[in-house]
């Protein structure tokens, strides 16, 4: 076990085990990259889709989440990461908390980053290479829900997710192109209807 903080480029290749604090979680199209921060430093830790599909505790690896990871060090732009191999690789020793439920027209450009929950009417879909976007509203305004191909694909009710739908939406806030984007995991979208 070594602190992050020791971690240098010499390490690149290196099995090390690290712990500490999830301050940060970004869903990408072939996985999902943690920030990992022990006091003496942060990482990410980059857990590539089947290994973060194959955690038997995914949901509870959100901001607040303590976490214990053994893997490789690489090295991508200059930037170290740890790159568990298996799912097992991956220990929860604390949950994340669950993220608060927010009002659509209550964010901002200040929540980019953050992890929330939002109820919401889902919009007419629309495709794109490399997934679909549904506008998702509230009642208090409207935002995108950014679905990549990936994780759609891992929905398990997919062909309910239509125009008119209700959902609850856990996921990371994102700004493309100077619009909100609210960005989750399959486990993150869930439908409402009739509830």
């Amino acid at each position: 076990e070594v602190r992050i903080g020791e971690l240098s480029a010499e390490d690149v290749d290196q099995l090390v085990v690290v712990r500490g604090s999830v301050v940060e979680v970004i869903p990408f199209s072939s996985g999902v990259k943690l920030t990992l921060d022990d006091g003496s430093g942060a990482i990410t830790l980059l857990l590539w889709q089947d290994v973060y599909e194959a955690l038997p505790e995914s949901a509870a690896l959100g901001v607040g989440a303590e976490i214990e990871v053994q893997g490789e060090v690489s090295e991508y732009e200059g930037e170290l990461e740890v790159i568990p191999e298996l799912a097992e690789d991956v220990r929860v020793l604390s949950a994340a908390p669950p993220p608060e439920v927010v009002a659509v027209g209550a964010l901002t450009a200040a929540d980019v980053g953050r992890v929330v929950t939002l109820r919401g009417t889902l919009g007419e879909p629309e495709a794109f290479s490399s997934g679909v976007r549904f506008p998702l509203d509230d009642g208090t305004g409207s935002i995108i829900l950014l679905l990549w191909d990936n994780v759609y694909d891992d929905i398990p009710e997919t062909g309910r997710l239509v125009s008119g739908a209700q959902v609850e939406v856990t996921g990371r806030v994102e700004e493309y192109r100077g619009d909100l984007e609210i960005v989750p995991e399959a486990d993150g979208v869930r439908i409402v209807d009739g509830e």
